[in-house]
């Protein structure tokens, strides 16, 4: 791919100081050091030390503290315990440089949606294609619903229902992206009374600009179809609503490419963004090399991972379940399989989170990994799921559907609402992580059992549990065993679900040993505790019971019936461990 179209010409070198101009360019450790006034003063006549004051002048506070800059290969960083570049340094695709004293990149970025842009983006997908191999080549779904854009300048589309006689299955795209306002989300969706309009075809002007975008960026792909929730899910048919919401797993995995539009505020907002200019200082080695010195722009972590987007609750799974995403942030595009993350401006990054969630058989990978592991990662994922934003906290247990699906399935586990029956008492071990919880009073005709996190609003963690070092008590039976036809996951019987346990009276409460899903509600004395766990440390003053901590709610057939109210580290004295358990339901 030819890129020199993208790259400044160097007519003339940038001015420089004295001391930036004796930078040694093909040194990769460099170290020097400044001033807030110093580099103010020098600003006037330096390129670079104009760059270098534009960055550190809202995180030093001292005029005349010493600043010290470190030349780190291709980056320049500051201060002794700061790893974060401030600025990249490139040189041209032409370049015989070693790539030790800097990177081959893109100092000047083409506009998002342009020939050149767009060439980016096609090479991404034909090395995964080549090398990767991160999307299968026989996979044939096509959702229930795409939009047809054709291809070309066309300025019609049509919401294509007839995929299931569809003779030579196309490739999608899957658009992620956040609705916005109530007001913006409504504009433009399907309902039963447009739904047969659609399909016959509407002109792109009407459609919001994020929406467009999308349409650009897949016709540049030549891809003809593509899937966008509010417009392929009929917005008014619940029955239509709940089942396409099942299929979401296939729906994003299925996916040839997902683009996610992360700069975009709604769906009025848009993704194709002229960028912020970047700054870029040219050098010259004696050699007639050129150089260039840009704001360092690559922090995926800031403006993916951390991005407004991805505060979003259904975002979680449309990124774990996608097996290849391109990011439309504001500063550049980003790619991400399963062989990590690419940067428009050429740069390649290795991501712990991004291997993880970027996997792109998520999350087949980890049926390596040993059993600890493995607990970590679904913890990592719920914690990360329970502190998202919802527009209705109803769908807290939909929003991850597919990817608890796919979890389960991988786990070759019966389960459901984050509990799995393979670590039952680790999954029901959870607690509040810092501020109280609250019941959520309605779901969407599914009964959510208080001993399920995704029965309350707020963010969860998990009880710190020792590996290996606890005994694992026989005092709960999984609520998934329902006999011979056992679904892979209850939310489809639609059957309240109740937990047979044994549970035990509280001798001294010890309240300070209480994590209280709601620490304000007023809670009745007769509390029992419910034994998960007890550490195999035999002594007294160190044993620890791991427990759940119930309350009264009604009985039925003789049979007590309790809700989970928190969770408890209770020491020997706490319990009545000389009087007989109980057998209780926990609803």
């Amino acid at each position: 791919m030819d890129l020199s179209i993208v790259l400044p010409e160097p007519v003339r070198t940038s001015r420089l100081c004295p001391r930036c101009s004796s930078v040694p360019l093909s040194t990769p450790r460099h170290g020097f050091h400044d001033t807030l006034v110093g580099l103010a003063a020098k600003s006037k006549d330096c390129a670079l030390c104009q760059l270098l004051y534009r960055w550190v002048i809202d995180v030093v506070d001292g005029d005349d503290d010493q600043i010290q800059f470190f030349r780190d290969g291709p980056s320049i960083i500051y201060g002794e315990m700061s790893r974060t570049p401030i600025v990249s340094i490139y040189t041209t695709p032409s370049s015989t440089v070693s790539l030790s004293s800097a990177q081959i990149g893109l100092p000047v970025l083409p506009d998002p949606g342009s020939l050149t842009h767009t060439k980016i983006l096609v090479e991404w997908i034909r090395s995964c294609n080549e090398d990767h191999k991160c999307y299968p080549t026989d996979d044939v779904f096509l959702p229930t619903r795409v939009l047809d854009v054709g291809y070309g300048d066309s300025s019609t589309v049509r919401l294509f229902c007839d995929t299931k006689n569809h003779t030579v299955p196309g490739k999608y795209l899957a658009l992620s992206h956040r609705w916005g306002s109530f007001t913006q989300h409504k504009k433009f969706c399907t309902y039963t009374h447009n739904y047969e309009k659609l399909q016959h075809g509407f002109s792109v002007s009407e459609l919001p600009r994020t929406f467009r975008d999308a349409i650009i960026i897949t016709r540049n792909l030549g891809v003809q179809y593509l899937w966008i929730d509010s417009l392929c899910i009929i917005q008014d048919d619940g029955d239509d609503w709940e089942r396409e919401s099942k299929l979401m797993e296939q729906v994003y995995s299925s996916a040839y490419v997902t683009i996610a539009a992360s700069c975009a505020s709604g769906t009025d907002d848009g993704f194709l963004k002229t960028r912020p200019k970047r700054e870029c200082v040219i050098m010259m080695d004696p050699g007639g090399t050129p150089y260039y010195f840009c704001d360092a722009i690559d922090d995926f972590s800031a403006d993916v991972e951390h991005g407004e987007l991805n505060s979003r609750g259904w975002v979680l799974q449309e990124r774990a379940l996608s097996r290849r995403t391109i990011y439309f942030t504001e500063k550049q595009s980003y790619w991400e399989c399963g062989r990590g993350v690419r940067c428009e401006t050429l740069t390649k990054m290795n991501n712990r989170l991004a291997s993880f969630l970027g996997d792109s058989n998520f999350p087949h990978s980890t049926k390596s990994s040993v059993k600890g592991v493995i607990i970590k990662l679904y913890q990592y994922l719920y914690k990360l799921y329970s502190g998202l934003n919802l527009t209705y906290n109803m769908d807290r247990p939909i929003a991850i559907r597919g990817l608890e699906t796919r979890l389960m399935r991988t786990l070759n586990t019966l389960g459901g609402y984050g509990i799995f029956e393979c670590y039952l008492h680790r999954s029901l071990l959870w607690q509040r992580s810092d501020k109280a919880l609250s019941r959520i009073q309605k779901f969407r005709d599914e009964p959510i059992p208080s001993w399920s996190w995704m029965a309350h609003d707020g963010k969860i963690c998990y009880m710190e549990i020792p590996f290996g070092e606890v005994r694992w008590e026989d005092n709960v039976t999984s609520p998934f065993q329902s006999g011979e036809e056992t679904p892979s996951f209850w939310m489809e019987t639609r059957t309240p679900l109740k937990m047979e346990a044994r549970a035990h009276d509280l001798v001294q409460p010890g309240l300070q040993l209480f994590i209280l899903d709601d620490p304000g509600r007023t809670l009745p004395q007769s509390l029992k505790c419910i034994i998960l766990g007890t550490s195999k440390d035999s002594r007294d003053e160190h044993q620890v019971h791991y427990t759940l901590i119930i309350a009264f709610v009604t009985s039925e057939d003789d049979t007590e019936v309790y809700e989970r109210v928190g969770v408890g580290f209770l020491k020997k004295w706490h319990v009545a461990l000389d009087r007989p358990s109980t057998k209780v339901l926990i609803r």
